[in-house]
């Protein structure tokens, strides 16, 4: 009785897989053997039935046949087939695995970057380096030791010293400012921009040359600690000076000589204040240069003192409002004449403007 309701309930498991739509393998000839054997058991075991439980109908076809065949199989030795047994691992067999799309934003940098695919996999897998040096980050150093040299060139303006300008005593005395007009290893020749102050050449109406005029030593006396403190003045060279003949008068040679503050030559001039610096032959006095006595020619400009005599031994060269040289010049007690003012300075002792 036992027996009968087992086999029952196979075959009415056999029949839910088969309505399933799931296929059964083609039987083999020794399966052919077993399902006739299993025809006569399947009847013998219906007829045990007891009355009250409906015989199960066999359908016709492939599904009654799968099922005796199955039914008559020992317990012991029944095996259903991998698809049967495991229908969800033939599943994961027989079904392609969906691709997954990229993103657009992936595939557009893929196509714009060939470094995309190298710069995943590194990220992924670092590779150790190999035969690559290690680089360390430079020493801090000091500002002394990174800062650049100062790169001048002639046109230039700087700052250097200190002199009364405005002529407003109260206010302290103003930065002087120059030309830069030369370059000459860490040196600089400078011309201050503005005509600082009013004097004659020299005081008496005689014979005199540069080597001993009262300008000379008011510039490298008085003026050269007014203008610049004892750091700045440490700061201008002393240079060894050629004093020649008027080019064109023929008088005033003299002997070199050497000063820290000094005025241009008339062969200066003509060698530094050409071209484009041109244009600063022709300036103006200061504020406190005017009231000092220099005045001003029609164009806005001044006159001011060369070092060169002029047309004799009682004058000295100067340069006309108008930018010209006047090489027969102006007498040495002209008291309206200004005063421009030339140094030797070490670069490292300016600021640019």
């Amino acid at each position: 009785m036992k027996k009968g309701i087992c086999i029952v309930v196979l075959t009415g498991l056999l029949l839910a897989l088969t309505a399933c739509s799931i296929d059964i393998p083609t039987i083999s000839a020794e399966e052919e053997t077993r399902k006739s054997r299993t025809k006569a058991a399947t009847t013998e075991a219906a007829d045990t039935l007891p009355a009250s439980e409906p015989a199960l109908t066999e359908e016709p076809g492939t599904r009654s046949e799968a099922a005796a065949s199955t039914a008559a199989i020992p317990a012991e030795t029944r095996t259903l087939p991998a698809s049967l047994a495991n229908p969800s691992e033939e599943a994961a067999e027989t079904s392609p695995v969906p691709e997954t799309p990229a993103s657009p934003e992936t595939t557009a940098a893929e196509e714009t970057s060939p470094f995309l695919e190298t710069t995943v996999r590194e990220t992924t897998s670092v590779p150790e380096p190999s035969g690559i040096p290690e680089t360390s980050l430079p020493e801090e150093s000091s500002p002394e030791e990174t800062a650049p040299a100062m790169i001048l060139q002639p046109g230039d303006l700087v700052s250097f010293g200190h002199y009364e300008q405005d002529g407003v005593s109260s206010n302290g005395k103003e930065k002087i400012e120059w030309v830069v007009l030369a370059i000459d290893g860490e040196k600089a020749l400078l011309l201050s921009r503005y005509c600082l102050d009013c004097r004659k050449a020299h005081e008496k109406d005689a014979n005199v040359t540069w080597e001993g005029s009262d300008i000379r030593t008011w510039l490298n006396g008085s003026f050269l600690p007014t203008a610049f403190d004892a750091a700045e003045q440490a700061g201008i060279e002393l240079v060894r000076l050629t004093n020649p003949e008027n080019p064109q008068s023929h008088v005033g040679a003299a002997g070199e000589t050497e000063d820290r503050v000094f005025l241009l030559s008339i062969e200066e001039v003509e060698t530094y204040l050409t071209g484009e610096l041109y244009e600063y032959r022709g300036t103006t006095p200061t504020r406190y240069a005017m009231d000092h006595g220099s005045t001003l020619g029609a164009n806005g400009n001044t006159w001011w003192w060369l070092r060169t005599s002029g047309r004799d031994l009682k004058s000295f060269a100067e340069v006309f409002s108008y930018r010209e040289i006047d090489y027969m010049g102006d007498p040495a007690v002209n008291p309206e004449q200004a005063v421009r003012p030339a140094i030797w300075v070490e670069l490292k002792s300016l600021e640019i403007n």
